[in-house]
Formats: C-alpha cells, structure tokens, sequence
C-alpha cells in the first residue's frame, strides 16, 4: 500500500471543512510561496504581501483542484499568477524596486539560496554570501519575466519540466527554451558582474 503524501490528506481534510488542517498545509506551502515570490521581486515586502494573496486564493478555490495528485503545479500556478497580476500593477504605477535596481535585498527575509550558494568558494564567508545572493538578485531582475518564473521553479524550487509545463500551461520544449535562454543571460549578466557562473548546474527531468 502507497503511503499518501501529507500534502494530500490535508487537501482531503481541507475539502471536508477543516480549518486547522489548511493551516497545517499552509506551514507547509507557505515558505515555498514566499520563496517564489521574493526570488521573482528581490523584496520581502513585497513576497509577504503576494503570498499572503496566494494563501487566501488557494483557501477560496481548493475544491476546484481536480486532481489532488497534481497539487504542486497547482500550487505554484497560483502562485506565479499573483506574481504576473501584481508586477501589471506595479508596473501601471510606475513602481522600481530600488533594491532591485540597485541589486540590494532584504537580508531579513531572503528565502531559500541553495543553488547561490554553490557560487561559494570560500561557503564561511558569510559577507561574500550576502553579496552574491545580492548580485543574483540583480540579474535576475533583469530577465524577461517568462524567463524567470521558468527559472525560479526549475533551480530553486526543483520543478520537473512536465510540472512546470503544467503550472505554465505550456509545453515542456517551451520550458526547456525558456530556461536556457534564462540560463545563458544570467551566465552573460554574472559574466559582467566578474563572477563565476558555473553554478547553473541541474538535474534535467
């Protein structure tokens, strides 16, 4: 007998009016929202806020998940949309991150930097992690925004190409392009900056 995931009896749960078990799924899903969010803004502010709106919008339309196996697509598509809605309106407002611009993030709240660290040649310096998490950040934001959804989910949040094929609504040779265009510009932006891009390497699936 296949153990289910815990993710999924929650969602059960969830589906039968249990509010304690939303929050139990929530601990679980909140920090990859908030990762999501923060490496596509470079501001916790900003992430907190978006997440918050992914949080509500996944409680409101959880029974609309046909397929509870596919969750984390679901997940993340929710996700990657509030991301979209509120980059239109900043970008109606005229609204520049400064830390963005100036490749600055928030040490406080920076999520999850496994891949950035690979960067390391010196993993105690714990200044020149910050700096190089900074630098990412910078680059990042300098990538078409399609790119970099692709991006954060294939090396940072650890997405097959079938997942992100399905979050995205498109094709898995989509997503391939997508990332490799994404890849090589940020190789070409850390080339600039004067750092060793040798850490985009990944697992493809």
């Amino acid at each position: 007998m296949v153990e289910k995931d815990l993710s999924i009896i929650l969602i059960e749960e969830v589906r039968r009016g249990n509010d304690t078990a939303f929050n139990q799924l929530l601990s679980i899903w909140y920090p990859k929202l908030y990762n999501y969010a923060f490496k596509y803004f470079g501001e916790s502010n900003r992430a907190t806020e978006v997440s918050q709106q992914a949080a509500v919008s996944i409680y409101q339309h959880i029974h609309q998940l046909s397929n509870i196996e596919k969750m984390k697509p679901w997940f993340y598509s929710i996700i990657a949309n509030q991301c979209r809605q509120e980059s239109r309106r900043l970008k109606r407002e005229g609204w520049i991150s400064f830390d963005q611009l100036n490749g600055n993030s928030d040490k406080s709240g920076d999520g999850n930097w496994e891949i950035s660290t690979a960067l390391l040649t010196n993993p105690e310096d714990h200044y020149r992690q910050q700096e190089l998490k900074a630098v990412l950040l910078k680059c990042m934001a300098q990538l078409k925004p399609e790119q970099r959804e692709v991006l954060i989910m294939k090396e940072y949040e650890g997405l097959k190409f079938r997942e992100i094929a399905d979050t995205l609504n498109i094709s898995e040779s989509t997503a391939k392009t997508r990332l490799y265009a994404a890849l090589g510009r940020i190789k070409q932006l850390l080339e600039i900056e004067g750092i060793d891009s040798k850490w985009m390497n990944y697992e493809k699936g």
